[in-house]
C-alpha cells in the first residue's frame, strides 16, 4: 500500500504484530493503526458468517494483535496470502517490509523469514528497507550458514507455484541467489544513544550492501561517530544512511534543534548521507534567530533545517560547494560536474586539506587533472586515477549541454 513515510515508497507486511521493547516505542504509530484495523475486521467477524467464496479482508488479520485497549498484546501474524504482492509490482520501487511489526520479533518463524528473503531475491527492481528494533536477532538470521540455501530452496518453490497459478513473474528475476541480496537494506531504530549503543553494534555484524540507522522518534543527542568512520575510525563505511525525525501524533515528546544538526553534522564529515524526515508534531525549543525552518514552514512534517531540506539517499553525499546530491559511484570528488567544472576547491581525499585544484580537459584524448595543491596527491597517485576517469564522460556531457554543445576548458 502506498505511505506518507518520507524515505520509502510503498510498505509491505507478509507479517503484522508487535510488542514494545523501548522508550521509543511509547507512542507507537502503528500501533495505533492496528487498532483500528483490528476494529474492521471484528466487525467484518460480527457481521458474517459469510460464503466460502468471499475473500477475507486484510484487516481480520490483526484481530488479536492489540487487545481491548488497543496495545499490541505481542501476538505475530503471518500473512502468507501477502508474499505475492511485490512481486506483482512493475514499476521500480523502495518498499518498507514490515511497517506494522517488526520482521525480527522474537515468535516470527526462520520459515516465515526464508520466504520473505526469497520473495525480495525475486524482485531485484524493487528496493526493500528492513528496519527492526531487534538487530541482534537478524543478525543471526542473516549470518547463519544455512540461510543462504534455504532461501534458494524458497524461491524455487514459490517461482513453481505461482507459475502453476498462472501468475506472470518478473521478467528481471533471477535464476541464481547472490548473497547478500543487492536490493536489501537492513537498518535499525536508536532513538537515544542508550540504543543506539546496543543496537548499532548488531546491525553493523549484518552482511549487507546498505545499513542503516533510524534516528526516530528522536529521543537525545545521538553520536553515531564510531560507526561511521567520524575522526578516522577504522569502521569506516559501516554505516551507509542515517535517517532522523522527531516524534508525532499525541504526546510527541519534542526534538531540539541541535541534536539533528549536530547528527546532519557528523553525517556530512564522514560522508554518510542524511535524511532529515521531520520535526514531528513537538516544535524543537528555537532561540532567537534560530534558521532551523521549524516556524517558517507551520507544520509537523516539515523536513527544513537551516533553510533547505535534507533528503540524501546511499549512493550520494552533499556537493562540498552547492549541497547538492552527488552519486558517489559517478563522482568520487564529493562534487556534483557543475561545480567541479568551475574548478573549486574540494577536500583533498587523501589529506583532507582543502586543497583539490581540477580541470577538464577539451580534447577527446585528454582527461581529468587533479592534484592536492597542500599533499600533491595526484591522479597517477594510489589508484586515483579510477575516481575520475569514472566521471568523465557525465562531466563533459554537462558541459557540453551549458555550453551549447560547445567544448571548452
Amino acid at each position: 500500500m502506498g505511505t506518507k513515510i518520507g524515505w520509502t515508497d510503498e510498505t509491505w507486511n507478509p507479517a503484522v504484530g508487535c510488542r514494545k521493547v523501548s522508550e521509543g516505542c511509547r507512542h507507537c504509530y502503528a500501533e495505533d493503526m492496528a487498532a483500528r484495523l483490528a476494529g474492521m475486521g471484528r466487525k467484518w467477524l460480527a457481521d458474517g458468517p459469510w460464503e466460502d467464496d468471499v475473500p477475507v479482508p486484510g484487516q481480520v488479520d490483526y484481530v488479536g494483535t492489540v487487545d481491548g485497549r488497543g496495545r499490541w498484546t505481542g501476538r505475530v501474524v503471518y500473512r502468507e496470502n501477502r508474499l505475492w504482492v511485490p512481486v506483482g509490482w512493475r514499476k521500480p520501487r523502495r518498499v518498507f517490509v514490515c511497517s506494522m511489526g517488526d520482521l525480527f520479533h522474537e515468535d516470527v518463524q526462520v520459515r516465515w523469514l526464508d520466504a520473505v528473503w526469497a520473495v525480495m531475491a525475486m524482485c531485484p527492481a524493487h528496493t526493500f528497507q528492513v528496519l527492526t528494533k531487534r538487530p541482534g536477532r537478524m543478525t543471526e538470521y542473516l549470518n547463519d550458514q544455512s540461510v543462504e540455501r534455504r532461501v534458494a530452496v524458497r524461491m524455487e518453490q514459490l517461482r513453481r507455484r505461482w507459475r502453476a497459478e498462472k501468475k506472470q513473474l518478473p521478467k528481471t528475476m533471477p535464476w541464481r541467489l547472490r548473497w547478500p541480496l543487492k536490493n536489501v537494506w537492513v537498518g535499525t531504530t536508536a532513538e537515544n544513544q542508550a540504543a543506539a549503543d546496543v543496537r548499532v553494534p548488531e546491525l553493523v555484524r549484518c552482511p549487507a550492501v546498505v545499513r542503516f540507522v533510524s534516528v526516530e522518534p528522536m529521543l537525545g543527542a545521538v553520536d553515531l561517530g564510531r560507526w561511521t568512520g567520524a575522526g578516522g575510525c577504522s569502521l569506516h563505511g559501516t554505516i551507509d544512511w542515517v535517517i532522523c525525525g522527531g516524534e508525532s501524533g499525541p504526546g510527541a515528546r519534542p526534538v531540539q534543534a541541535d541534536w539533528v544538526r549536530d547528527l546532519r553534522d557528523g553525517c556530512a564529515g564522514a560522508g554518510v548521507p542524511f535524511f532529515f524526515k521531520q520535526w514531528g508534531s513537538a516544535a524543537p525549543l528555537l532561540e532567537a534567530g534560530d534558521r532551523c525552518g521549524y516556524d517558517a514552514e507551520k507544520s509537523k512534517g516539515s523536513n527544513v533545517l537551516d533553510g533547505q531540506r535534507w533528503e540524501q539517499w546511499p549512493g550520494t553525499v552533499a556537493c562540498a560547494v552547492c549541497g547538492g546530491d552527488v552519486d558517489v559511484d559517478e563522482v568520487r570528488l564529493g562534487m556534483c560536474p557543475e561545480c567541479f567544472l568551475n574548478g573549486e576547491l574540494v577536500p583533498c581525499k587523501k589529506c583532507g586539506g582543502q586543497g583539490c585544484v581540477c580541470s577538464l580537459g577539451v580534447g577527446e584524448a585528454e582527461r581529468w587533472t587533479c592534484h592536492c595543491t597542500t599533499c600533491n596527491w595526484g591522479v597517477s597517485d594510489d589508484g586515483a586515477l579510477d575516481y575520475y576517469l569514472e566521471t568523465e564522460r557525465a562531466a563533459v556531457r554537462v558541459w557540453n549541454e551549458a555550453n551549447g554543445g560547445k567544448t571548452g576548458a
